[in-house]
């Protein structure tokens, strides 16, 4: 072969090497772009009575909760312990 037909050959390849690169990085982005939105999906799901509701991430792990709030104590003004503390047989503390 002569040297105009090696570099014609060469050329060719290297067009074609290139092309498949371009789909390469094209179909790498996608890929990423696919990850990324099936990364942030979530599953949802409630009881018929609507008391418990439950959230997914895409692992399938359920994120921390929220904190619970708790209503601050009221004062009661005796030193009594509640009702709680009340013995079986009805008497006190």
């Amino acid at each position: 072969m002569n040297n105009p037909e090696l570099e014609a050959r060469n050329a060719a390849l290297r067009g074609q090497v290139d092309t498949m690169l371009a789909n390469l990085e094209q179909q790498t982005a996608q890929l990423r772009q696919a990850q990324a939105e099936a990364m942030a999906e979530v599953g949802r799901a409630r009881s018929q009575d609507g008391l418990v509701e439950v959230t997914v991430n895409a692992g399938g792990l359920i994120p921390a909760p929220p904190p619970i709030v708790q209503p601050a104590p009221r004062p009661s003004g005796d030193d009594e312990p509640p009702e709680s503390f009340m013995d079986r047989r009805g008497g006190r503390w």
